[in-house]
């Protein structure tokens, strides 16, 4: 295969109404005949009720069984637990409203419609194991339903939901200037995580899941596992007696990175809940008493809500808000009127704005479409002097750059300088931000891969090995992470670029520009084929290409029945494309924004 160089993103509005959805409910077509009158329906049964402990008045869950971490393994357990976790776990209040804000009631019939099959309500709640269902419009309550014995009194939990409380409250913070922006890295508020991977994230990237540091929730669910939330919960929740880790500590365990920020969506909890502890720093406040000031007041509601909390007195923000049925109502009422209140905005609009939209260069949060920009590969590693060599290949300028402001963190457990290779294991950034990048004089990285071929538009125009760039497009590159600089290199074919470029020798600065071109790597070929069980993919053509190193076979892990990745070094995926008929006819590497694709070498 050689390499060079969908569906639809879903709409703003459809983001938002499905967002406002499931705080009340399933995201279903419902309809309904109304009329006034009605309140609040309860039964003491519901499907299954036997399982989830109807002959024991659903139990909380035993005391003793607190330290096991997730759901309760037994299912009798669920009910009572998820309806009275303040009885088990220590949490933190959030104070109703002086007033409460009142929901005005219109009895409804209610059918919908779900993969072409009409059912009524009855069939819906006699089919799902729900334990409260309100369906509101506008500021009417239309359905209000309680089964296994629950009430109008009992807080429910949100599970992950709390990640959208948490992810409006960074929204609010900046708007405030608590946090200065959401293109800061989170050991910019939280001095414990610096020299770990998460510190130097981008909030934006946490915000999106898209970190790019190793945490195994999603891979692990796949498998039947809970590995990692396991140990994310040990050690922040139950703290039992052999564990000494605090918070901050629990987080930073989590310490390799396989993907630079914001390039790849992997669901990942604890990335919810770095942000909680950058909003606990930046503010100043728990999430708890900052929700009740900004929000949970200021909606009227109408009962006290609770926040679990971790052995160290954070709240956990991934989850486990705990709250009465009608004020998460109120909640998504807020959410569907873009963050307002009664004239009043409670979230930044344009905050909620763009929570709910995908932008062009997000592209990895959404199926790609058809047709595909420009890409660019990057690797990043260490050199023996402590500075950091990037190899980057880009479909329109083809440069080798290094950054000259680039300072390593040595984690107290180091002793010695780092090898070449440890980029994002051992050692990490303390910061990832530039005043200059150096083309380098060597022709070779210290993986011993040559550097992007001469000839590109850049060097036609007279780049030379050892200029220094200080701007691009007449926009100082001061500040910016290696990521946004590539990402200004990077642009559409034909598209102009300009350099500022400081010369060894000569006093004031040279000014170039130049065209971007579509650079066909045609020496780039890779060959896969099936060995020993294994799919194994050599580079064959002129050049190594990320973890293929020309000439050496290296085998590749299975991640779905498209897609594998190679387990060690940069972490390179290859996922095959298919025709109408199913049968491969192409191949991507590195899936997302910055993709490489490739076609069946004839």
């Amino acid at each position: 295969m050689s390499f060079g160089g969908g569906e639809k993103a879903p709409s703003r509005r459809s983001a938002l109404t499905g967002l406002a959805a499931s705080c009340v409910a399933a995201s279903v077509k419902w309809s309904w005949a109304a009329e006034s009158g009605g309140g609040p329906v309860f039964s003491a049964a519901g499907p299954d009720a036997e399982l989830y402990g109807a002959t024991e008045n659903y139990p909380v869950k035993d005391r003793w069984r607190v330290y096991q971490p997730g759901n309760p393994a037994s299912p009798k357990y669920r009910v009572g637990a998820f309806s009275h976790y303040d009885e088990i776990f220590p949490t933190r209040l959030v104070s109703r409203a002086a007033t409460a804000w009142p929901f005005k009631r219109t009895q409804a019939d209610v059918s919908y419609q779900y993969k072409g099959s009409r059912s009524s309500l009855a069939d819906y709640l006699s089919r799902n194991p729900v334990t409260g269902l309100l369906i509101a419009k506008d500021d009417r309550i239309l359905v209000e339903q309680y089964q296994y014995g629950r009430t109008d009194r009992d807080r429910l939990i949100s599970q992950s939901m709390a990640k959208s409380i948490t992810g409006m409250l960074v929204g609010i913070a900046i708007s405030e200037g608590a946090i200065k922006s959401i293109d800061d890295t989170a050991e910019t508020y939280v001095p414990g995580l610096k020299c770990t991977e998460y510190g130097a994230t981008p909030l934006r990237a946490l915000l999106h899941m898209s970190s790019g540091v190793e945490c195994g929730e999603q891979a692990d669910e796949g498998k039947g596992s809970g590995r990692d939330l396991d140990r994310l919960w040990g050690d922040m929740v139950r703290k039992h007696w052999f564990s000494n880790k605090g918070t901050v500590a629990n987080i930073a365990q989590f310490n390799r990175r396989i993907a630079p920020p914001g390039t790849q969506f992997r669901y990942a909890s604890i990335e919810t809940d770095v942000l909680g502890l950058v909003l606990r720093y930046a503010t100043g406040k728990s999430l708890s008493d900052y929700l009740q000031e900004k929000v949970w007041q200021p909606i009227g509601t109408e009962a006290d809500a609770k926040w679990l909390i971790d052995a160290e007195g954070y709240e956990v923000a991934h989850g486990f808000f705990n709250a009465v049925l009608r004020d998460y109502a109120r909640l998504a009422r807020l959410l569907a009127h873009d963050g307002a209140w009664d004239g009043k905005q409670i979230i930044p609009a344009q905050w909620m704005v763009d929570a709910t939209t995908v932008r062009a260069s997000d592209g990895y949060l959404a199926r790609p479409r058809e047709g595909s920009a420009t890409a660019i590969s990057s690797t990043c590693f260490p050199e023996a002097d402590g500075n950091s060599q990037c190899w980057a290949i880009s479909g329109s300028v083809s440069l080798l750059i290094r950054p000259r402001s680039w300072s390593w963190c040595k984690p107290p457990s180091m002793k010695s300088p780092p090898k070449s290779g440890d980029y994002g294991r051992a050692w990490s950034r303390s910061s990832g931000r530039l005043d200059r990048v150096l083309i380098p004089s060597s022709r070779k990285t210290s993986r011993g891969r040559d550097a992007p071929a001469d000839g590109g538009p850049a060097a036609r125009t007279g780049v030379m090995a050892g200029d220094l760039i200080t701007s691009i497009d007449d926009a100082s590159i001061d500040g910016l992470t290696l990521e946004a600089v590539l990402g200004r290199i990077s642009g559409p074919v034909n598209a102009t670029i300009k350099f500022k470029i400081t010369r060894q020798g000569q006093h004031d600065p040279l000014v170039v520009a130049f065209a971007r071109e579509a650079v066909p790597f045609r020496s780039i070929q890779l060959r896969i084929r099936v060995a020993d069980g294994k799919l194994v993919v050599t580079a064959i053509g002129g050049w190594s290409i990320l973890d293929s190193d020309k000439g050496q076979p290296t085998s590749v892990a299975v991640r779905s029945k498209d897609e594998f990745q190679v387990e060690s070094g940069d972490h390179t995926r290859i996922a095959f494309v298919r025709d109408a008929a199913g049968k491969v006819n192409g191949a991507v590497l590195n899936p997302g924004p910055w993709e490489q694709r490739g076609v069946l070498a004839q």
